[in-house]
């Protein structure tokens, strides 16, 4: 309780010291990510960054593919069982 209460009383020190415009412009920033050379994001970044959401976009399809391809095995494996017990 006293760590809440210590957090909650910085937190409100610091508001009431915050120069408007300074959170105005923290709030207001340029495009980080761009199709313009002037990107205010670094190469650096942004390769590693494009990278890994392209494998990231490649794994959800795999498992999204290995997900119907369970799921119509199972209906394959269920229409066999009730056709042994019918038939």
């Amino acid at each position: 309780m006293n760590h809440q209460l210590l957090l909650l009383t910085l937190l409100l020190s610091a508001a009431a010291h915050a120069d408007p415009t300074s959170m105005s412009d923290a709030f207001h920033q340029g495009a980080t990510l761009g199709t313009s050379n002037n990107a205010a994001i670094h190469s650096n970044i942004l390769t590693p960054l494009l990278v890994m959401a392209l494998a990231y976009m490649l794994l959800f399809a795999t498992l999204l593919l290995l997900r119907v391809r369970t799921a119509i095995i199972e209906h394959r494996l269920r229409t066999l069982a009730m056709t042994r017990v019918r038939g």
